[in-house]
């Protein structure tokens, strides 16, 4: 008799595609890019919610300032889970040119990474997180097609009326197209956006996640 892999536990011969898949999700997916990354190994996380500042007064001289007390709540988390699995034998993944691991990582990742900016995106997901079209938004009227960055003017504005700070535009392939085509004037061939150091848009400062 003779051990093999086949009939060996496979946490004696573990392969290690978890960092290389969560590396990789982290610089492919749109939502994970536009957001803070917050780990955990608990069934749940509450974020605290500072809702509104105590109040403040003029007051007469001598006169007692009154006590007043900001709103707090929280923001309730159960993290849920999206994930598939692909199967290779010790002898493919490590004879195999090109790797056919690495392949499969990275399908895996293309798949993973599409399912979380869709539910990022998104409203309900079954099974999983609520998205952005599931919470109360502002709109803002691009008209039918974007010429100027008034837009994006207004919707940094609309933000800051409510006490929010944009810091990040995320935008469908053909309306990016769109922006990064407008022109400082017309006649000119010179773009009205900038570049970021890697090669992103910026526009008003805030980088655009493709």
């Amino acid at each position: 008799m003779a051990m093999n892999h086949p009939g060996t536990n496979d946490a004696f011969t573990p392969v290690e595609f978890g960092k290389l898949l969560n590396k990789a999700l982290q610089s492919e997916s749109v939502a994970l890019q536009a957001t803070t990354v917050v780990q955990t190994d608990k069934v749940g996380v509450t974020f605290p919610l500072w809702e509104s500042d105590p109040a403040v007064n003029w007051l007469a001289e001598l006169a007692t300032i009154t006590a007043t007390d900001g709103a707090t709540s929280g923001v309730p988390v159960t993290p849920s889970k999206v994930g598939g699995i692909t199967r290779l034998s010790n002898e493919l993944a490590e004879d195999s040119s090109p790797a056919v691991a690495e392949l499969a990582v990275g399908g895996l990742v293309n798949q993973i990474a599409h399912a979380i900016d869709t539910a990022f995106v998104g409203n309900t997901v079954t099974n999983g997180p609520s998205g952005l079209l599931s919470t109360a938004y502002s709109a803002v009227d691009t008209g039918a097609s974007i010429s100027s960055l008034d837009p994006f003017i207004a919707a940094v504005y609309k933000a800051r009326s409510v006490g929010a700070k944009l810091t990040s535009w995320v935008m469908d392939p053909s309306v990016a197209e769109a922006v990064q085509k407008i022109k400082r004037a017309t006649g000119s061939n010179e773009t009205l956006i900038d570049f970021t150091a890697n090669g992103d848009l910026s526009v008003r400062g805030h980088e655009k996640v493709p």
